[in-house]
C-alpha cells in the first residue's frame, strides 16, 4: 500500500470490475487515496477497518479512522469479528456505539455483516447463531430496513451476486453474507 508495489493492481481491478477486500487497519490514508484515484473500484474494508488489539474503548479510535473513508462512495466496511473487539459479555453493549458510528457514516447499504467464524471462534466463545442475533436482535439502533441491507443485501449488490426474490423482499430470510 505504501511503497507502490501494488500500483498496477488497482487500475486492473477497477477495469475488470473486481471488488477488493482488504484487511489493512494501518493504511486508511492510503486506501482513501486509492479510492479517490479509482472511483469505480469497490474497496471493502475487513473487520471494521480495525486491529484486533483495539478492544473496548480503543475501538473508538479505529472506527473514527475507518469512518473517514465513508466520504468515498466506493469504499465499504465489513462488520466482522465484532466479538473479538470487546471484553464485555455478549451482546457487547460497550462497543455497539462504535458499530453505530460506522453504520451512520457509511450507511447500511455499505456495511456488511459477517463473522469470520474461524478466527472468531478461536478467540471468543461467541457462536455463529449469537453473531447473527447480535445484529438482528441486540442492536436497537438498526431498523428492519438497515438489517436487510447489513445482513446480506448490501454485499450481494456490491458483489453483483444474484438474489432470490424472497431474499430481496424479506429481511427475515437470514444472512446472505456469511464469511
Amino acid at each position: 500500500m505504501k511503497d507502490g508495489t501494488a500500483d498496477w493492481f488497482w487500475p486492473a481491478a477497477e477495469r475488470l470490475s473486481i471488488p477488493v477486500m482488504l484487511n489493512a487497519p494501518y493504511t486508511h490514508k492510503e486506501i482513501g487515496e486509492v479510492a479517490e484515484r479509482h472511483p469505480r473500484l469497490r474497496i471493502i474494508m475487513d473487520h471494521l477497518g480495525a486491529r484486533t488489539t483495539q478492544k473496548d474503548d480503543l475501538l473508538k479510535i479505529a472506527t473514527e479512522s475507518t469512518a473517514t473513508l465513508a466520504k468515498h462512495p466506493n469504499v465499504y466496511v465489513k462488520l466482522t469479528l465484532v466479538p473479538v473487539f470487546s471484553t464485555a459479555p455478549y451482546p457487547y453493549k460497550n462497543i455497539q456505539p462504535y458499530i453505530r458510528h460506522l453504520v451512520e457514516a457509511f450507511g447500511p447499504k455499505r456495511c456488511f455483516w459477517g463473522t469470520d467464524a474461524s478466527a472468531m471462534l478461536e478467540r471468543t466463545s461467541c457462536c455463529y447463531d449469537n453473531c447473527v442475533k447480535l445484529f438482528t436482535e441486540h442492536m436497537d439502533f438498526l431498523s428492519a430496513g438497515d438489517k436487510e441491507w447489513i445482513m446480506g443485501r448490501g454485499l450481494a449488490e456490491c458483489l453483483d451476486w444474484p438474489q432470490s426474490s424472497e431474499a430481496r423482499g424479506n429481511s427475515r430470510a437470514g444472512p446472505l453474507a456469511a464469511e
